[in-house]
């Protein structure tokens, strides 16, 4: 391919996702090729992947998705379903930069006490958030709740739009 110019060299890693194929490989079978996948998922503050630079090819395994985004995160726990399922699998992964957003916010006044049990009906992006607020509760314990109900609910289900009801806080253990 002498007359496509290269726009940036093979050897330079810069941020992006990069796609290698080799043309000379030959075809594999099917049947026995490796699974090949791709995680792309952020990293806690325990994981060592170096966010938005670095590729991490040929994981080992769960143990070592552990090390690279930290335990219990997205990339570990993907991997650790993948690897259950397809033990050979070639997998390879990146980490994006975190995000530089500001943290969303938002307010609701609660007053007074309510007569009977009730409900207050929250919603994020959708979702419905639903939070007891008990007969005779000061109004500070019931938004103390609302407050912890909703920081678990961010944890996975807002993110991902899941309808109420589908996910409980805690219920899966990695």
């Amino acid at each position: 391919m002498s007359g496509v110019p290269t726009a940036v060299s093979p050897a330079t890693k810069t941020p992006g996702l990069y796609l290698r194929v080799d043309l000379l490989a030959g075809a594999s079978s099917p049947g026995s090729a490796k699974l090949r996948a791709l995680i792309i998922a952020p990293r806690s503050d325990a994981g060592k992947i170096t966010p938005d630079t670095q590729l991490r090819e040929a994981i080992g395994g769960a143990d070592d998705a552990r090390t690279i985004w930290g335990p219990g995160t997205q990339g570990h726990l993907a991997a650790v379903r993948l690897f259950k399922r397809y033990g050979v699998a070639l997998v390879h992964g990146v980490a994006p930069a975190a995000s530089t957003g500001a943290p969303a916010t938002g307010s609701f006044t609660l007053s007074g006490a309510p007569a009977s049990e009730s409900t207050i009906r929250i919603t994020i992006k959708g979702v419905r958030i639903d939070v007891p607020w008990h007969l005779g509760e000061d109004p500070n314990q019931a938004r103390d709740r609302a407050i912890a109900v909703i920081n678990a609910w961010n944890r996975f289900a807002v993110s991902t739009r899941m309808v109420p009801g589908h996910y409980t806080p805690g219920q899966y253990k990695h």
